[in-house]
């Protein structure tokens, strides 16, 4: 028969006339290097990997929990934030997805994505943003798509727009 594994419940207290308690998951500080917090799920050896779902809360009255990522400021250099997909040996890899949701009685939520502006030294350059498409050794090199939007009334528009510069 399937037998599962144990689980590890984690939570934190309920609130009927307020708000309810946090779960807070930190490591700890280092004079070098603070500690790492890994999160995994487990390995399938005849189906699929485990999971990770990362969610916030419902809300049955007004906004739904936001959900935020991010590396902290550095009087340096700051951390990188990655987000990618494993490599496949014998398929396609996995799909990367950004979508906000639909709206029934308002408008669909923005995407946005910008970069840094550089500043203090005069040859510090404002970050690039760059999309491109893959590549096949074997095939058809993939598709860069750009498309607005249909409406009732007029479809939406494309604009790109280069920066200006003081001085050439």
């Amino acid at each position: 028969s399937d037998r599962a594994g144990g689980n590890v419940n984690v939570s934190s207290g309920s609130s009927a006339s307020g708000t309810g308690g946090n779960v807070n998951v930190m490591s700890g500080s280092g004079s070098v290097s603070g500690g790492t917090i890994r999160l995994y799920s487990g390995t399938g050896n005849s189906a699929e990997g485990g999971s990770v779902e990362i969610g916030s809360g419902a809300s049955a009255s007004t906004t739904s929990g936001d959900l935020s990522m991010s590396t902290a400021s550095s009087e340096g250099v700051s951390g990188a934030a990655s987000l990618a997909t494993g490599q496949a040996s014998a398929g396609n890899s996995g799909d990367i997805i950004v979508q906000t949701g639909e709206s029934s009685f308002g408008s669909g939520g923005d995407i946005g994505l910008s970069v840094g502006s550089g500043s203090g030294l005069s040859d510090r350059a404002g970050g690039n943003v760059n999309v491109s498409s893959g590549s096949s050794a074997s095939g058809t090199g993939g598709n860069v798509n750009v498309m607005s939007g249909s409406g009732s009334v007029s479809g939406g528009t494309i604009r790109l727009y280069s920066g200006t510069g003081n001085s050439a």
